[in-house]
């Protein structure tokens, strides 16, 4: 597995970070959406970027299709897990329990 963070705060343009993506793409490439867990970087993002700054690129850039985007932000970890969520009202749910300390969001179908 790939842990894909800390991307936006490693731009060099400001928010929404338009130069990450060529580099992100050829590690998709490489590894496969199916092996990226998307990550913040928090612990060291957080003094050049904002959470939502950091989180939004990801979620609403047309770089990835709602597949990618769904496998990156948690359905990779969900899978190495062998974790299956319920369907909920609520697009993105954070795990905190057990996996917490993988700073991963989920996007729930």
């Amino acid at each position: 597995m790939i842990k894909v963070s800390g991307a936006c705060a490693l731009s060099r343009e400001p928010y929404p970070f338009p130069d990450i993506w060529d580099p992100l793409a050829r590690v998709f490439d490489a590894w496969g959406f199916d092996r990226c867990l998307w990550g913040t970087d928090w612990t060291r993002a957080f003094a050049v970027v904002n959470y939502e700054q950091a989180v939004e690129p990801f979620l609403k850039t047309d770089r990835l299709s709602d597949t990618e985007r769904a496998m990156l932000m948690g359905g990779a970890c969900a899978k190495a897990c062998g974790w299956s969520p319920k369907k909920s009202k609520y697009q993105i749910h954070l795990l905190w329990e057990r996996r917490a300390k993988y700073n991963v969001f989920l996007l729930a179908g």
